[in-house]
């Protein structure tokens, strides 16, 4: 009764307005996506050894249905294409679902680049995030379910780090994977449908991260992403809003 009587329907992703749609075929439904305010005062975590590639993935893993694996695949073809060692190599986790992390990388013997952080607050979770070189962001995309974007997709747009997006699923063509390269703020991987090209660039990007470890600050190229993510702002969310109304 509420969405048949309301006069507009809000909806924060494309997936969750199809299936609004499929169930209201009448209705009017808007996409307002979720966003990010200005960032708060960030600390650097020093024990994040700044000679290595720092990946992290903050939040849960939903017991296995966000799934990291595809991207081991590519650390592990990074480690093998340039000969690097896995010590050059660090994953920082932070959450409830380490062991489930732990499973995914052991399948492909990568275990030891984890470092768990256990629990912590967001204050902690946002200077994880903005010490590491890459956020990693997994969601999930299928026939039954479309659309899912998590917070941390914003977090990231909002610290302007370059994003590791895998998506699971018998679906290609996923919304994260839209909104994030049509933004230019990192790489999606939909791991039944792995792009060769997405996957090359991500190999080339991390061998020039590591070759810039070190490097006098005045020495470093310009950013690998352009970060067009202005519009998720939500000072620019609140005036799409407030067209809306």
């Amino acid at each position: 009764n509420i969405l048949h009587n309301a006069d507009t329907i809000l909806s924060i992703s494309n997936g969750v307005k199809l299936a609004l749609i499929r169930d209201n075929p009448s209705s009017e439904v808007e996409v307002i996506h979720n966003g990010y305010d200005d960032p708060p005062l960030l600390k650097k975590i020093t024990a994040i050894e700044d000679r290595c590639i720092n990946f992290c993935y903050v939040g849960t893993l939903y017991g296995g249905k966000r799934d990291l694996s595809r991207l081991f695949i590519v650390l592990n073809e990074f480690l093998l294409k340039y000969k690097i060692s896995k010590d050059k190599l660090r994953f920082h986790y932070a959450g409830s679902d380490f062991d489930t992390l732990f499973n995914q990388a052991q399948i492909f013997g990568i275990q030891e680049i984890l470092i768990n952080h256990g629990k912590v607050t967001r204050s902690e979770s946002l200077n994880i995030q903005a010490t590491c070189d890459f956020i990693t962001v997994a969601t999930w995309n299928s026939k039954f379910e479309q659309g899912i974007l998590t917070g941390k997709v914003f977090e990231a747009f909002m610290l302007k780090k370059p994003l590791i997006g895998i998506v699971t699923g018998d679906l290609e063509n996923s919304e994260l994977k839209s909104v994030v390269h049509d933004c230019d703020a990192g790489i999606v991987l939909e791991d039944s449908f792995c792009n060769v090209i997405d996957k090359e660039r991500i190999l080339s990007i991390l061998y020039e991260t590591l070759r810039m470890k070190g490097k006098l600050a005045s020495q470093l190229p310009t950013t690998f992403f352009k970060y067009n993510v202005d519009l998720f702002h939500y000072k620019n969310i609140c005036k799409k809003l407030v067209n809306k109304i």
